[in-house]
Order: C-alpha cells, then structure tokens, then sequence
C-alpha cells in the first residue's frame, strides 16, 4: 500500500510542547523538515548519519543536537515516536476503509461479477 501523501499536525500539541518552545526558530523549522522527510520514506525512518540530517534540515550540526532529542535510533535509524503512531493510526483506517468498501460492494452487487444485459450501463447502447 502507497504511503499518504500527508499526516495530521495537531497545533496544540506543536505549540505546546515545551520541547519546541526550547528550540530556536531554525531547529523547529528543522524538526518540521525531518518529520515531513521522515514521513516520505518507506519505513518513516532517517538515517543515523548526523551530518547528513543536519543538511536536511538545512541546520548547523551542532544545532541538530536539541532536534534529535525527539527521536530514537534504532537499527541505525532515526524514528519519530508520535510520527510511528500517526502512520499506523492512517494505516488502519485506509485499510479499514478498503475493507467496509468491499463490505459494501458485495451488500450492493453481491458477491458474482454479473453481467449487464441490453443497454443498460452501455454509453452506445
């Protein structure tokens, strides 16, 4: 199943959080910019390499340091907890959405493929 294009951002939860208030503009911009890039990857990781995220997020490297306080590495990879949490929480509802859509289908259409007859459903009929 193809990633979403987007996740939620709850502005309370943004604004609210004492770690982003600690944060210079330039880090929280840079924290923004990793989650967004972290949300485009398959397993909604970042890589390890400190350098290279500091040049993802377009920040200093000795800045990323208070940035990568709201991850956690694991098998050489940088996660995001509440991040994790989102792509699953949209993973079950498209798959949940997909499932009351068959669910319907087959309500509506049952469960045999029918063939329409005359010219019903046939724009040249």
């Amino acid at each position: 199943m193809k990633n979403s294009p987007a996740f939620q951002f709850y502005t309370n939860d943004w604004l609210g959080s004492t770690n982003i208030m600690l944060m210079t503009p330039a880090q929280e911009g840079a924290y923004i910019r990793l989650l967004a890039i972290a949300w485009n990857s398959e397993d909604c990781g970042l890589p390890s390499d400190q350098d290279k995220l500091a040049r993802l997020g377009r920040i200093d490297r000795v800045a990323i340091g208070l940035v990568l306080e709201n991850f956690f590495l694991k098998e050489g990879r940088y996660y995001n907890t509440r991040l994790l949490e989102e792509r699953e929480k949209q993973d079950k509802w498209r798959k949940q959405r997909a499932e009351d859509g068959k669910k319907g289908a087959i309500a509506r259409w049952g469960s045999q493929k029918q063939e329409i007859k005359g010219s019903y459903g046939n724009p040249n009929g």
